[in-house]
């Protein structure tokens, strides 16, 4: 397998993570129905009532993915490499990961009919998708090619 199909994965998680910074964003800017529809009430209800804390906490997170982003781009080796680039992709796969496999009860409570709305598994399947991007992505560049080469 060339670097380039090997780099894609990686690749398309640091796209993920943009995407996801992105929606971060687009929730501070339209505000309280974003929180709402994001599923966290409780800054939907302070951001409508003017408190910064929703703002400074999805900042926060915007620039968390991002670095994320940037982990996954030094991977494929777009910019300089980042220290722990091998630890830090994996970790940032398993964060994902964890986040996606809440996928699991959702689902359950869907075809139980206990779920109003199907958004947060979506989410969730979207999380889970971006975490085996970048846990495939590390294995192809960091892990598969280790052991193919001492073979």
């Amino acid at each position: 397998m060339n670097s380039s199909v090997r780099s894609r994965w990686l690749l398309l998680g640091g796209i993920g993570s943009i995407a996801v910074g992105f929606a971060h964003v687009a929730a501070i800017l339209i505000g309280a129905s974003a929180y709402q529809f994001m599923g966290a009430p409780d800054l939907a209800l302070m951001a409508e009532h003017g408190s910064l804390l929703p703002t400074i906490l999805t900042s926060g997170l915007v620039v968390l993915f991002l670095l994320w982003a940037l982990y996954a781009f030094s991977g494929v080796g777009l910019i300089r490499q980042l220290p722990l680039l091998r630890a830090g992709n994996v970790a940032i796969g398993v964060i994902y990961s964890l986040r996606g496999l809440v996928l699991i009860p959702e689902l359950v409570c869907i075809f139980l009919g206990k779920y109003l709305t199907h958004r947060m598994a979506i989410f969730s399947a979207i999380s889970l998708l971006i975490g085996l991007f970048y846990l495939l992505g590390a294995w192809y560049l960091f892990g598969v090619d280790r052991v193919v080469k001492k073979a």
